[in-house]
C-alpha cells in the first residue's frame, strides 16, 4: 500500500546469464536457461521491520550476523549431501557446514514470508528464456530488463508525491558501468514515460552481505528460477510467499504488471502463465 509521501527503496538482484546466441553452448543453456531479473519495492518503515525480523530469525536459527546465506548455497549443500561429500574448505559456505540443510530452508523461507505483512512490498520480476533470443547481446538485454524494472516502478507510485531509490547488488565493473549508464539515458530521456519524476536521479550498488535487502532479492531470484524449473520446494516458496506480493492490475493479474519476459513474447508468457498461473493470491 502505497501512501501519499512515502520514500520507497527498490532492491534488485539477478540469477542466471545471458549469451548470444554465437557463444552458447549446450552446457551454457543447461546450466542457464534463463536471465531472471527481481526487484522489490518497500517503503522506509517497512525496510526497518524487515531488518529487525530477518536478525531476530538469525537469532532463533544461531546463525552468524555478517554472512550471507544465498540460495544457491541451500542447492549447492543439497548436492552435497545427496553425493555424501563433506563441503570442501574453498566454498563460500563452508561456514554453514554444521547446519541441517532443512534448518537453513526454513530460515530463508521464514525470512521471505516476513513480506507477507508488510503493505508497501510490490514485487517485480523480468525474465528472458535464453534459448527464444537469438541476435541480442548480454548488453542489450541487460538493459531492457533495468528499463522494464524502472518502467513498472514509476507506473505503481506515479500517482503519488513519492520517491523511489534503486539498489542493486554489485557485479563485475564493465555490467556495472553499463547498468548506470543505462538507468541514467533512459532517466534522461524518457521511453513511453515521459518523465521519470518519482525515481531517485541516479541508483547505488551494495554488497550483498552488508544489505538485508538485497540479500531477499536473491530468495526472490532463486525460488523464481527454480519455480520455473518445476522443483517443488520453490513451487511451495513462491505461490505461497511471494505470489501474494506480486505487483498486479486492479484484478490481481500478475502476467505483464509483476512479471514480465524480456524482449516481449506471447508464447513466453503462455508458458510462464502454464506453471505460474497468471492471477495472484490474495
Amino acid at each position: 500500500m502505497c501512501k501519499k509521501l512515502d520514500t520507497f527503496f527498490v532492491f534488485g538482484d539477478e540469477v542466471g546469464e545471458y549469451k548470444e546466441e554465437k557463444d552458447r553452448s549446450k552446457s551454457f543453456l543447461r546450466i542457464n536457461p534463463f536471465y531472471i531479473r527481481s526487484a522489490y519495492l518497500i517503503n522506509t518503515s517497512d525496510w526497518k521491520l524487515l531488518k529487525e525480523k530477518e536478525k531476530e530469525i538469525r537469532l532463533e536459527f544461531k546463525l552468524p550476523e555478517n554472512r550471507e546465506i544465498k540460495w544457491s548455497y541451500l542447492w549447492a549443500i543439497r548436492m552435497h549431501l545427496k553425493n555424501k561429500e563433506i563441503i570442501p574448505k574453498d566454498k563460500p559456505y563452508y561456514f554453514l557446514k554444521n547446519y541441517e540443510l532443512e534448518d537453513l530452508k526454513a530460515f530463508v523461507v521464514k525470512v521471505i514470508s516476513i513480506l507477507g505483512y508488510l503493505d508497501s512490498v510490490n514485487i517485480i520480476f523480468t525474465i528472458t528464456v535464453n534459448k527464444n533470443v537469438e541476435c541480442n547481446t548480454e548488453l542489450d538485454i541487460v538493459k531492457w530488463h533495468i528499463q522494464e524494472t524502472m518502467q513498472r516502478v514509476e507506473m505503481e507510485i506515479q500517482s503519488t508525491d513519492s520517491l523511489a531509490i534503486f539498489f542493486f547488488d554489485e557485479s563485475n565493473e564493465k555490467t556495472n558501468k553499463h547498468i548506470r549508464n543505462s538507468y541514467r539515458k533512459i532517466y534522461e530521456n524518457g521511453d513511453f514515460i515521459e518523465t521519470y519524476s518519482h525515481i531517485k536521479d541516479s541508483l547505488a550498488f551494495e554488497l550483498s552481505h552488508h544489505s538485508v535487502g538485497l540479500q531477499v532479492a536473491d530468495y526472490l531470484c532463486g525460488s523464481l528460477h527454480g519455480s520455473l524449473k518445476k522443483y517443488t520446494f520453490s513451487l511451495e516458496v513462491f505461490n505461497n510467499y511471494i505470489k501474494p506480493k506480486l505487483r498486479t492490475d486492479t484484478s490481481g493479474n500478475f502476467m505483464g504488471f509483476g512479471i514480465r519476459e524480456v524482449p516481449k513474447d506471447w508464447a513466453v508468457r503462455k508458458w510462464i502463465e502454464e506453471i505460474l498461473g497468471s492471477k495472484s493470491i490474495p
